[in-house]
């Protein structure tokens, strides 16, 4: 397809676009597909085709040799086949595209493929600079080729070939004041097509822009940074549009100045864009960078502590005390181990839920806060136990035994309720040091939502909770009323 089909093509595209968009629920819309048909060369290989339609379209076909997609759509677009290459045997075949409501509503396309050995060539159409330039061309080809021109500002590297190869195009500097174009012809005998044009359009000379410097540095305090231009003819310069310190850009006779606000933060920078139109090239890319001024680090964070922790989560929170931090750095380190950072968050966070962990493991934490200056100094060590791993139980009245093994350590519980009911549950003391205990009661389905808690309405020092349960999932915690005591004890369930 040469660079005038393509024109024609896209023209075409634009024009029922045009049309479309000024009555797309007009009962007489028109479907129309280009090309109207096609004949394609012996290779496997793609072809386009553009549906024009204001409204939903199908395509339905039955082949074995091409495929296509997409197979529906909601207006104009594009749809490619795909073909698969039977060499000495031509095939033809159809598809049908479909579109209610319009006018037609149904259009075939004959789509065949010649019986003869395909040629291809890549690419077809080249637009290029005024400059000195080469060009890589593939041909494909089961058979002898040859490449006919009359151009003399082009020159080939090779004339001919015998089977799929390439050749190169070295195209002179045009230094005349008008573009120039031309074709460049292969022809394979034998193949279908037998001959395919490469359109060559080359741009005419144009005047030269240049920016000067190319990068400037700046310190960090506000001025006006200038940049001389070389130009005939208009020209304008853009900032990057997410450079808010940048001012504004003031246009001089022959040079612009950049206006920057006085730098507080590390050092940063920024590109500018030179755009003129005719100029070779048509725009310059120039940088500007502004020197730091980091000021201090952070003020440090404290009262770091863990406000909820389970089997598996702990909760952290702290004291942000400074007023501009880049972040906080999370830090975390078990046993024997040396720190690792757990996360990293933004500025004003004062809370973090660190999961996955595992079930009666230290874990020690620190918090920084960090900003281009560097990092404040941590907070006090924080070091917390997570809990048991959490038991399935029943409700069925009968005790389960359980151990507080060490200070700090906590017992949890899951029940399923699958009835809606009143139910109890209690604990008993075992002879130990485990003097009193605490129970609280969670859910449905969380283990954050408390329901209820008791500490002494069992016997003695041991607790009770009766409550109404709804269906799903509830969590009793058992833990001592001293935090530093151990012992056993058992936790009874039962309806009531």
């Amino acid at each position: 397809m040469n660079r005038f089909l393509i024109l024609s093509v896209a023209l075409m595209s634009l024009l029922l676009n045009s049309c479309k968009d000024k009555n797309p629920s007009d009962p007489g819309n028109t479907l129309s597909i280009s090309p109207p048909s096609a004949t394609v060369a012996n290779l496997e290989d793609t072809m386009k085709f553009f549906i024009e339609a204001n409204d939903d379209w199908e395509v339905v076909y039955e082949s074995d040799w091409f495929s296509i997609a997409p197979l529906s759509g909601s207006s104009s677009g594009e749809i490619t086949v795909t073909y698969t290459s039977l060499p000495g045997t031509a095939r033809v075949g159809s598809f049908v595209v479909n579109a209610a409501g319009h006018d037609p509503a149904t259009i075939t396309i004959p789509f065949s493929q010649a019986a003869e050995a395909g040629l291809k060539v890549t690419p077809v159409y080249l637009e290029i600079s005024a400059q000195p330039d080469t060009q890589q061309i593939t041909v494909t080809s089961s058979g002898e080729w040859r490449v006919s021109e009359d151009l003399d500002w082009v020159k080939l590297s090779r004339s001919s070939g015998n089977g799929s190869g390439t050749f190169q195009l070295e195209i002179s500097e045009n230094f005349g004041d008008a573009p120039r174009s031309g074709n460049i012809v292969v022809i394979a005998p034998d193949h279908f097509p037998e001959t395919i044009s490469i359109f060559v359009l080359q741009s005419k000379v144009l005047p030269e822009l240049k920016v000067i410097p190319t990068h400037r540095d700046v310190d960090a305090d506000t001025e006006a940074a200038p940049f001389t231009v070389m130009a005939d003819g208009n020209w304008t310069a853009h900032a990057d549009v997410n450079e808010q310190w940048i001012k504004e850009i003031v246009y001089e006779v022959g040079y612009f100045r950049v206006l920057y606000f006085v730098n507080e933060g590390a050092e940063r920078t920024v590109n500018i864009t030179v755009l003129a139109d005719g100029h070779d090239p048509s725009e310059v890319r120039v940088t500007m960078t502004q020197a730091g001024n980091l000021g201090e680090p952070p003020e440090a964070p404290d009262n770091l502590s863990a406000t909820k922790v389970y089997w598996d989560q702990i909760d952290l929170l702290w004291t942000d005390r400074s007023e501009f931090e880049t972040g906080f750095r999370v830090m975390r380190s078990i046993p024997q181990e040396g720190w690792e950072i757990v996360t990293e968050l933004g500025p004003n966070n004062n809370s973090y839920s660190d999961t996955n962990l595992l079930s009666r493991n230290f874990y020690r934490y620190q918090i920084f806060a960090f900003n281009d200056a560097g990092e404040s100094q941590p907070t006090d060590e924080l070091t917390v136990l997570t809990h048991s791993l959490v038991i399935t139980a029943r409700l069925d009245n009968l005790p389960i035994g359980g151990n507080i093994e060490q200070s700090g350590d906590i017992d949890w519980f899951a029940y399923k309720v699958d009835t809606e009911s009143s139910y109890e549950f209690f604990t008993e003391l075992v002879e130990s040091e485990l003097e009193d205990s605490r129970i609280s009661l969670y859910g449905p389905d969380s283990r954050t939502r408390l329901m209820s808690f008791d500490d002494n309405s069992g016997s003695g020092n041991a607790s009770r909770i009766r409550d109404e349960l709804s269906v799903g999932i509830h969590y009793i915690k058992v833990e001592p009323v001293n935090s530093d005591d151990t012992g056993t004890y058992t936790l009874t369930a039962r309806a009531q």
